[in-house]
């Protein structure tokens, strides 16, 4: 079953993979277009040939293809890309999820077990911000540097295919979105520059009252230096400050390696839901300051 394939693009897809999470995302496309297991090995089957007809291609750019063959078998035995494979019952009900989002949140539940076997979950160690960046809470006039940080920040996932409104949101709807809430900021002290954001904001229902994650962002030349981190961590400090003892957010299904930083502070899934406006679903994830805590010391002793 031969396809057509942009050769450039598709070598750029292949060199991309160097974690699991990134297999499953590149499976999953291909799988959508199957409609049993059989077929679905029969396409990567497939890929592996036009990959040895594109040999020389590949050795020109000094690649090594161990990685993407080692995660795509283990991706096929380990995930079950078909949502009849595993049944979630009335929780599918409950959440009132399509048979696709069924299938996303196989795949995310599996990924998450899988990376637990590669790299345990650990939290990210609590360190001091780098020399020459504050923290402190925005106001009105970050509202333009604050959207442009959000837009910035927010981009990988509107190229994933998901209409996150931080992904286009423009000053007004900024502004809007801060009323009510802590809008921490990391800003660069010589430039400032806006590197890195959080919305905190109090959110009661009927069962629970709780501290509230919301537009988190890091701009992405500077991520890996712990500007992510260390506001996560602010988010515990502050919600145990004003008496709270959960914090929750909500992430879409499909971006795994955000539930996996998440779930590296405690943050555990409670509920999933496919709202009206987004074209993906999403989780819902509590964390429990006391837990949070106790997860940091054993940290610390490491």
């Amino acid at each position: 079953m031969a396809f057509d394939v942009d050769n450039k693009k598709f070598l750029a897809d292949v060199y991309n993979i160097t974690e699991p999470g990134a297999a499953v995302r590149f499976l999953s496309r291909m799988a959508k277009e199957c409609k049993s297991k059989a077929e679905f090995k029969e396409k990567l089957d497939e890929t592996e040939r036009i990959l040895n007809s594109l040999e020389s291609d590949i050795k020109a750019d000094g690649k090594d293809l161990a990685c993407f063959y080692d995660l795509t078998k283990q991706c096929l035995h380990k995930i079950p890309f078909f949502s009849g494979e595993i049944n979630f019952g009335e929780h599918i009900i409950k959440w009132n999820l399509s048979e696709e989002d069924n299938l996303l949140m196989a795949q995310d539940l599996m990924v998450q077990d899988w990376y637990d076997e590669i790299k345990p979950v650990a939290m990210p160690e609590r360190k001091d911000l780098p020399e020459g960046f504050i923290l402190r809470l925005a106001g009105e006039g970050d509202v333009p540097k604050l959207r442009v940080l959000i837009n910035l920040s927010y981009a990988e996932l509107g190229e994933m295919g998901m209409n996150f409104v931080g992904v286009t949101q423009d000053e007004e709807i900024t502004r809007d979105r801060m009323i009510g809430k802590e809008i921490w900021v990391i800003e660069n002290i010589d430039t400032k520059e806006l590197v890195a954001t959080i919305a905190l904001n109090v959110k009661e229902t009927a069962e629970k009252s709780m501290f509230y994650i919301s537009q988190f962002g890091v701009l992405p030349e500077m991520k890996r230096n712990g500007f992510g981190s260390y506001l996560i961590h602010h988010s515990f400090d502050r919600a145990k400050a004003r008496g709270y003892n959960i914090i929750q957010l909500d992430t879409a299904i499909p971006a795994h390696h955000l539930v996996r930083l998440y779930r590296k502070f405690g943050f555990e899934i409670v509920e999933a839901e496919h709202r009206p406006r987004p074209n993906y679903p999403s989780y819902y994830m509590d964390a429990d300051v006391d837990n949070y805590e106790r997860l940091l010391g054993e940290s610390v002793k490491k």
